[in-house]
Order: C-alpha cells, then sequence, then structure tokens
C-alpha cells in the first residue's frame, strides 16, 4: 500500500481542489460503448470549510442556476512509475456523510454536462464519417480517435442533446462509438483503438485465473494505468490457457483506495478480429 498512488481533483465554481493526503476510495466503470462512463470517489474528513463550499456549488439547484460546469479528475499510479488518469467527467452530486468520518461522496459521470447542452446541425452533402465525427468531438470538446473505415455519408443531421451524438453515431458507423476521458473513440468492433497493446499474466498484476465469457474473457488485476477500454490485451495464463490469446477490452471496472486494501480492477475483453 505504501507505493500507492491516488489523487483527486475537484474543479467546482472554478476553483481547483487537488486531494492526495486524505482517505479516499474510487469505484467506477468504463464502457466501450455509448453507455457514459460512471464513478463513486469518497474523500474522508475534508476541512468543513471546502467541504461546505463544495457541497453547496455541486447542488444540483446551483448547478441548475449557474449552468456551471463541475468536473472531476482521478488519477492513480505507484511510486517511481507516476500518475495516469483513470476517470476525467462531472460531478452530479456531491453529498456530505454523518459524523465521527465525515465521508463526502461525488457521483460523477463522463459527459453528464453534455446532456443538458441541446445542438441542431445538418452537415452538407456527402460528408466523409470522419469529417462528421470530427464535428460531434468539436461540439463536446473532445479529442477525436477516429480508426474505423472512412466513407461517405449522403445525408446526416441532428437535433438534441450533445451527448445523443453519440449513439446515432454508433448507428452510423456501425462500430465501437465511446467516450474515454477526454476523447472520442470511434473504431471498428472487435478491433482496437489507437494506444497502448497491453500484456496480462501473473508476471504484471494478473490476480487468480482468467474467466472465459460468452464474448471472450474477464480478468482481474490489480491496478495498471496501461489497461484503457478499446486496447488490445495480450493474455497469458499458465493455468487456463484456454484464455490465452488477443483480446479487446471492452469494459473495466476499477476499485481504488488509499488507506485499505482494494487498488484492483476488472477488465472485460471479447476476442480481437
Amino acid at each position: 500500500m505504501l507505493d500507492r498512488l491516488l489523487r483527486v481533483s475537484v474543479t467546482v465554481d472554478n476553483e481547483l481542489y487537488v486531494f492526495t493526503d486524505f482517505a479516499i476510495t474510487v469505484q467506477g466503470s468504463k464502457y466501450g460503448s455509448p453507455t457514459q462512463n460512471e464513478t463513486i470517489i469518497k474523500i474522508c474528513n475534508l476541512p468543513k470549510k471546502i467541504r461546505d463550499f463544495i457541497t453547496t456549488e455541486a447542488s444540483p439547484q446551483k448547478r441548475v442556476k449557474n449552468r456551471n460546469r463541475q468536473k472531476i479528475l482521478v488519477e492513480a499510479g505507484r511510486i517511481g512509475i507516476g500518475y495516469s488518469d483513470v476517470f476525467s467527467g462531472d460531478i452530479v452530486s456531491a453529498t456530505a456523510g454523518q459524523k465521527p468520518d465525515i465521508w463526502t461522496t461525488f457521483r460523477c459521470i463522463t459527459g453528464y454536462f453534455n446532456k443538458t447542452q441541446y445542438i441542431a446541425t445538418e452537415s452538407p452533402q456527402n460528408t466523409t464519417l470522419k469529417k462528421i465525427s470530427q464535428n460531434i468531438a468539436d461540439s463536446m470538446g473532445l479529442a477525436l480517435d477516429f480508426t474505423i473505415d472512412d466513407r461517405v455519408i449522403e445525408n446526416y443531421g441532428y437535433s438534441g442533446s450533445k451527448s445523443r451524438q453519440i449513439e446515432k453515431l454508433a448507428q452510423l458507423s456501425q462500430g465501437d462509438v465511446f467516450v474515454d476521458d477526454d476523447s472520442l473513440i470511434v473504431k471498428p468492433v472487435a478491433k482496437s483503438s489507437t494506444g497502448n497493446t497491453f500484456e496480462m499474466s501473473v508476471d504484471n498484476g494478473m490476480i487468480g485465473v482468467p474467466e472465459i465469457t460468452d464474448f471472450g474473457v474477464k480478468v482481474e488485476a490489480y491496478y495498471d494505468g496501461r489497461v484503457k477500454v478499446g486496447n488490445e490485451m495480450l493474455l497469458d495464463s499458465k493455468i487456463n490457457q484456454a484464455a490465452n490469446g488477443r483480446y479487446v477490452a471492452y469494459k473495466v471496472d476499477y476499485n481504488l483506495t488509499n488507506r485499505d486494501k482494494p487498488f484492483n480492477m476488472t477488465i472485460e475483453a471479447r476476442v480481437r478480429d
């Protein structure tokens, strides 16, 4: 536990607070689909002045009135390796618990702010899929990671919340479309996006024996910042060799603490084409 790094950065009403020294727990999921990533973050015994400010400014009443974007970033890692991003998204709510140890609980969702932002757009005739994807990414303040085959779209128009554009783009592209932190990923089904290919074995963090599923495998591991939804996994199990092979991660659950035992992740991956 001594070599763990866990940091939470909270931006509320344009004020930035960075927390590392308090007891922190982080539990959440990332999806390789239009389903929005979500996480629950708990921080123990924040100073009352800071706790009161955050919980007030992040309340639904304040959010509707001021329309400010309240953001949160979770980073984790190991001493000697450094931090990597775990989750970046919007605060849905921040609430304080009871004494003696007062835990402030943040419920957070990637792209939640864009659910309340509306857009109406119509692309010129015969616009490419990549151009439409870039326009959608720009409208939501995201970088674009586009690895699917490009093609011309005869007509494209959309009216609605910015976040629902992801669902329409998934239907249009017939690929995997999702937001990972600050990037919009558009990639072929069962193929990896750009980024790291990571190896998974008992020598580099795998816990126990991988489970074979209907789509591929499910693997338990210690937290590893190289593991991203959409990236390729090379699995090497000495015990369950039938599971070995190349996969693409489509869901990652994480359970992180800096004062307790869990510092783990669960990877669900489908067989790579």
